[in-house]
């Protein structure tokens, strides 16, 4: 398997080239395009993104993993007020989007991958005032959080919303086919086909994991006449139903 990105970075007058091959394969000659080296690598980052050679995304959430300990600590350490709202808001505002940001391009189908981002949740969580005797699930219901894993498929499911009405400059047909059957069947009209998959890259790709997702919201409770309306519509979804992560 191997995966090719062409993206020229300068620095001066030299181009580089990225070059990422399956770190199983040796014995590979040297690639060139002109004169310029096309460098064999095992991972590397993209707008943000770490990605490996297998097409696995393990080593971008250890990255933001790590950076989000270091902040969610410094949030408790150097704060002077312990209220518990006002430190949960400089969560949201610093740390969570290191934990979400792109998160449909990523999100883990690992269970290492997604216990080790709820982590870093659930470690703050049990830092603050009066919360470190509760569970975590009772923590989250009295500061009003949501699984981060949970989160995840919320951002999933209104992207796709995103997607399939035409609000981004992306092809739908790129991502989705609807599923056109005559037979009347249960839930909303935008129903999507699940894709055939035969192998976990394509299984738990954002267009193959939303789709079972997307199917399953209600349609006497599920608005999809605007954005906005869709949002407050899937608020009280309970996506959490849903997570495999530790509980």
């Amino acid at each position: 398997m191997l995966f090719v990105t062409l993206g020229p970075y300068k620095s001066g007058e030299t181009s580089f080239f990225t070059y990422i091959r399956n770190i199983t394969n040796i014995g590979l000659p040297d690639y060139h395009i002109g004169s310029n080296y096309v460098e064999n690598v095992d991972s590397v980052a993209d707008l943000g993104i770490t990605v490996d050679s297998n097409l696995k995304f393990s080593l971008h959430v250890s990255n933001i993993v790590r950076k989000a300990f270091i902040r969610s600590k410094l949030i408790v350490k150097c704060f002077q007020s312990k209220d518990s709202a006002t430190l949960v808001r400089a969560f949201k505002t610093y740390v969570l989007p290191l934990l979400q940001y792109n998160s449909p391009v990523w999100s883990p189908h690992l269970l290492k991958d997604i216990d080790l981002i709820e982590k870093v949740q659930r470690r703050f969580t049990k830092r603050l005032l009066n919360m470190s005797g509760k569970c975590y699930n009772d923590r989250l219901s009295a500061l009003k959080l949501e699984r981060l894993e949970a989160l995840r498929m919320r951002t999933d499911v209104i992207t796709a919303y995103k997607i399939i009405f035409g609000l981004t400059g992306v092809d739908c047909n790129d991502f989705f086919l609807f599923n056109n059957c005559s037979i009347a069947t249960r839930g909303h009209d935008y129903k999507l086909l699940l894709p055939i998959c035969h192998c976990d890259t394509r299984q738990y790709c954002f267009s193959s994991r939303v789709a079972r997702i997307w199917n399953s919201l209600p349609a006497e409770s599920t608005d999809f006449s605007s954005l906005k309306r869709f949002i407050t519509s899937i608020h009280h979804y309970n996506f959490e139903s849903l997570c495999i992560g530790k509980q």
